[in-house]
């Protein structure tokens, strides 16, 4: 109920800072490597991981290049005086600037502050509030076109693929939100941006992926850092970002789950294939499927002889999780799954994992349709370092998927 009751609080009176130093920096996007919108942000980005949210029509990012069909929102301001990209217009392109963050980024609206407008015969319109203020006939006649907007004062700088031309009208700079407009769009570039809004709040918020990511494991490469995956699956992991299960190898679970006669040697043949794991788990929600805490450490016991330095994980049901609920000394990270809880359930079982497992590292495993009530709650649990995702794949989630992802592994602050 506490932390309920505080991200009520913050969500009813939270007013937004000023931005700090930290989290003034200029922005550039290359669309490289990204299989959609908001995917593999980081790299492409180079430095942060700021999102992208599509307010009408479509958009899809590849070949390097984000096609837009309706209006795409930047989801963070720009505070600086100058603003680039590479546009290829399907009929017109569009880029419009607005103190609003609320408006549908068209860029004649009355609350946009500067507009602008290219077709693909190298025409160009400006609008300012709600009106056209300027028109150039074929200004630079062949694309795709470098085009670039610096405010200054009163006076607008405007540049297509090296044609210059200057437009007295006073636009504010200190935060104006981007809106793109159909077309093709390339190198987006801010002199400043200010992401505090975006920025990762928890500094114990280190990792997000997938548990049991076998079937997803390609397509989520460029937005995880943590994924649990079969033996069969190591070999397309990327570095240093896969958890091996190990149930199978020494456990059968039959009938209820008991250690194999012959583990010991079933785990130096996985452990010899297995050499460039991150780490490794023990049998999924083990103390559910009833084995028992000694063989549990006896399987992290030995993964821990042949790797000393590895991590182990143990990810137990949230019903196991009581006042004689303990992990052995060889596990290093321990997590729970149980759907469908709420704000008290999923509360309650925080509280009481780090209450009966006070010196490991902890994990939440959401269901994709609960990721964002779970990253609500790591700024109140800092012993909570990170969350898998487990189940619930579909497209309708991958944008709640990669928001995440942009959170814990960007640094944009």
């Amino acid at each position: 109920m506490i932390v309920r009751a505080l991200i009520v609080f913050l969500a009813a009176f939270l007013v937004v800072p000023t931005a700090s130093a930290a989290s003034r920096h200029p922005f550039s996007d290359s669309f490289d490597n990204a299989r959609s919108l908001n995917d593999n942000l980081k790299q492409r980005q180079g430095s942060g991981a700021i999102t992208y949210t599509v307010l009408s029509g479509s958009a899809r990012v590849g070949h390097g290049k984000l096609a837009v069909d309706g209006v795409v929102m930047v989801d963070a301001p720009s505070t600086g005086s100058a603003i680039s990209a590479t546009l290829t217009p399907s009929s017109r392109s569009s880029i419009a600037l607005s103190e609003s963050a609320n408006i549908g980024g068209n860029v004649a609206d009355p609350a946009t502050n500067l507009g602008f407008v290219l077709c693909d015969n190298g025409d160009v319109e400006l609008f300012s509030k709600g009106v056209s203020v300027r028109k150039f006939s074929r200004l630079a006649p062949h694309g795709p076109f470098r085009v670039s907007l610096t405010m200054s004062g009163s006076t607008v700088d405007l540049s297509v693929n090296g044609a210059r031309r200057k437009v007295d009208l006073a636009v504010p700079t200190e935060r104006l939100w981007v809106y793109l407009g159909s077309g093709s769009v390339d190198n987006l570039r801010f002199a400043e941006m200010n992401s505090e809004h975006l920025r990762k709040r928890s500094e114990s918020l280190r990792y997000f992926g997938y548990h049991g990511a076998d079937q997803v494991l390609r397509s989520v490469r460029g937005r995880s850092n943590i994924n649990q995956v079969s033996p069969a699956a190591l070999s397309a992991c990327a570095p240093g970002t896969c958890i091996v299960d190990t149930g199978d190898t020494f456990f059968d679970c039959t009938a209820s789950c008991v250690l194999r006669p012959d583990h010991a040697a079933r785990w130096q043949q996985l452990a010899s294939r297995a050499r460039g794991a991150a780490g490794f788990s023990v049998l999924d929600q083990a103390f559910a499927r009833r084995a028992t805490p000694a063989d549990v450490a006896t399987s992290a016991r030995l993964i821990k002889q042949t790797f000393p330095g590895t991590s182990v994980l143990q990810v137990e049901a949230g019903s196991k999780i009581d006042a004689d609920f303990s992990v052995p000394a060889e596990v290093d990270r321990v997590g729970f799954y149980e759907p469908g809880l709420d704000y008290e359930g999923l509360e309650a079982r925080m509280n009481a994992l780090q209450e009966r497992v006070p010196d490991k590292d902890l994990l939440l495993l959401p269901e994709s349709s609960a990721i964002y009530l779970y990253l609500g709650m790591f700024d109140y649990y800092p012993r909570y370092v990170g969350m898998m995702v487990r189940g619930g794949w579909g497209p309708d989630s991958v944008d709640a998927q990669e928001r995440a992802a942009a959170r814990v592994l960007g640094d944009a602050r």
